[in-house]
């Protein structure tokens, strides 16, 4: 089990060092979250030597993938984000006690895919079978106001501590809405203690991705994780 975990824990570390103390993994052996983060995004990162316990004790972390499926998107970009959303999943530890998972999608409103789940099957099947609805708007701030309103809340699998959650934008960083209105959205949503992180696609606004995170820290090209799931096996 933690020889399966080492190797999903790679492909979510060469993208998302931002969330080390949330999974909790410790910083000083060589496969580490910091020594991923030295490595550049074009540099192929060596393959973790798999060992003993601290591995498998992750905190629990419920995390929202928000996946813009906007006219600006078009239907193959959606796709791609989708499964990369879904590689992500299949190589975390899903658990009811571990990381849970639910989505969000961008359009001219906000749509709740799934509530958290501890499923990695179903959230997988649930996120691959979504498909392109054609044009509309990208509603981007009210879809982070639904993230605090509709899915931190009770009864939707939601563990109750914004430090613990993590928001993993998949989009170009643009919106229908008055940019002011994405900006304010953000950073609503960041005040709770929550964590953003984008996963950005070729053509994006530099500045919107930026309103989203608030760090250049916790922006990463749609194309290196893309790569960077294709590097490990998933085991």
């Amino acid at each position: 089990v933690c020889t399966a975990t080492v190797s999903a824990v790679a492909v979510f570390t060469r993208s998302l060092v931002a969330i080390t103390s949330a999974i909790g993994l410790p910083t000083d052996v060589p496969w580490s979250w910091a020594y991923v983060g030295a490595v550049s995004s074009s540099a192929a990162a060596p393959t973790p030597t798999p060992s003993a316990s601290p591995l498998c004790a992750f905190k629990a972390l419920d995390v929202v993938f928000v996946v813009d499926s906007s006219g600006s998107t078009g239907a193959e970009t959606y796709a791609r984000s989708l499964a990369v959303a879904a590689e992500v999943v299949q190589g975390l530890p899903v658990a009811a006690d571990s990381i849970r998972v639910a989505g969000v999608r961008i359009k001219s409103r906000p749509t709740t895919l799934f509530n958290f789940s501890s499923d990695a099957q179903s959230i997988t099947d649930m996120l691959t079978s979504q498909t392109f609805s054609g044009n509309s708007g990208s509603a981007t701030g009210a879809s982070l106001d639904h993230i605090r309103s509709e899915l931190m809340r009770p009864g939707t699998g939601y563990r109750g501590v914004a430090e613990n959650v993590l928001v993993v934008i998949i989009s170009d960083g643009r919106t229908s809405e008055p940019e002011l209105t994405m900006e304010q959205a953000a950073q609503d949503l960041r005040a709770t203690g929550a964590r953003v992180v984008s996963f950005a696609f070729a053509d994006s606004s530099d500045a919107g991705v930026f309103a989203l995170t608030g760090t250049t820290a916790n922006i990463f090209a749609l194309s290196d994780v893309e790569s960077s799931a294709a590097a490990f096996s998933l085991g």
